[in-house]
């Protein structure tokens, strides 16, 4: 059975004006894959992160989100210093105000250090913790309560599927022990729904497609086995959680062939879907590659809507009943295909959109932004 007629029953076929790209006036962030992102307030945040012909970054950029306000939204470049050196393929998490910064590669070394940005004082520190795991990168990064959970990635060259915990109130580490784990693996996502953080997919010698649940109360590890086939294996995706739903998007399924796929696994169905399907034509390489190479500018096109549909209650949405036609793209929001096939990106919700930054797709980095309606 191919990958196409394993997931043909759950595909919804997406209205391609779903998404949007989201283009401003200003500064924007350099091209960039391997970086984080969180929400904080109204913005979105991204911060380090690399590409081929700059190498890494310590940037910190912030896009303040004004769906109803297109017009306003910016790319704002925080000039807050000492903060960690450039590095990339490290985690965050958002506690308290304050972004915590773990591990990553600086320097082409991997790293333990751990950094917290203070958004009230809008300082950095370096923090001083209690056994701390080895360097480590290309890991995931979950926050429940006030706990960081950190899982697999690569510590003294070897890919793990070690489990740390850190107590953030008292900075101390805890290594967990489970037989019933993960094999080790690096690349894959984390995400948390209710009490339990999933793991799904990643790479050690093959493209892992494996889902587990982690109990956060009893550290103890749960292969899941779906009621249908899962996405062919992956690593470099983006995971995020949207309601009893993981959304999965882009990755590598080999060598050289990313992919911008959308998956959604149903948590309390316990079944896959495939919402949107791969699109590698002729016209998403050129602009893939356009996106990465050439300078974004504000789209001057306004399209003109039909007064009697024009509601400004009404959103257009992966998950709700209401149907669209054509699309808006004043102010820089515009309606658009998938975004180009892509891993390494990151992927955050806010306020029921999907935001996709970055990646790269054969090692041409991206600095262009998307947006995905999920719910009215």
């Amino acid at each position: 059975m191919t990958e196409e007629t394993k997931h043909t029953k759950g595909i919804i076929r997406l209205n391609a004006f779903l998404w949007e790209e989201i283009s401003t006036l200003g500064p924007i962030p350099t091209r960039r894959s391997n970086h984080t992102a969180i929400c904080w307030r109204d913005s979105l945040l991204i911060f380090g992160g690399k590409n081929l012909s700059d190498g890494q970054f310590n940037d910190l950029w912030l896009f303040r989100i004004k769906p109803h306000s297109p017009d306003e939204e910016r790319w704002i470049k925080l000039g807050i210093v000492n903060g960690p050196p450039p590095i990339c393929r490290h985690s965050v998490v958002l506690y308290n105000q304050c972004m915590y910064t773990f591990g990553g590669i600086i320097n082409d070394e991997s790293c333990n250090s751990l950094y917290v940005l203070n958004f009230e004082s809008m300082q950095w520190n370096l923090l001083v913790t209690l056994n701390s795991p080895n360097p480590i990168d290309s890991h995931t990064a979950c926050l429940f309560n006030n706990q960081m959970i950190i899982f697999g990635g690569f510590i003294q060259g070897n890919r793990v599927n070690d489990l740390y915990v850190l107590n953030i109130d008292t900075l101390e580490w805890t290594k967990k022990h489970n037989r019933n784990s993960p094999s080790p693996r690096s690349n894959h996502s984390a995400c948390i729904h209710s009490d339990f953080m999933y793991i799904f997919g990643g790479f050690d010698d093959e493209f892992y497609s494996d889902l587990w649940r982690l109990d956060l109360h009893t550290y103890e590890w749960f292969p899941v086995t779906p009621k249908n086939d899962p996405p062919i294996g992956r690593s470099g995706h983006s995971a995020v959680v949207y309601k009893n739903r993981i959304l999965i998007f882009g990755g590598m399924k080999d060598v050289g062939h990313e992919t911008n796929e959308l998956f959604c696994y149903d948590i309390i169905k316990n079944k896959w879907l495939l919402l949107c399907e791969e699109d590698n034509s002729e016209e998403m390489s050129r602009i893939s590659y356009a996106a990465s190479v050439f300078p974004r500018r504000r789209s001057k096109l306004v399209k003109k809507r039909n007064s009697s549909n024009d509601r400004s209650d009404t959103k257009p949405s992966l998950f709700s009943s209401s149907s669209w036609g054509g699309y808006n793209a004043k102010f820089g929001r515009k309606g658009c295909a998938a975004p180009p096939a892509r891993d390494g990106h990151t992927a955050v919700i806010m306020d029921e959109q999907m935001y996709i930054f970055g990646g790269d797709r054969h090692q041409i980095s991206f600095n262009d932004l998307y947006v995905l309606a999920l719910g009215s």
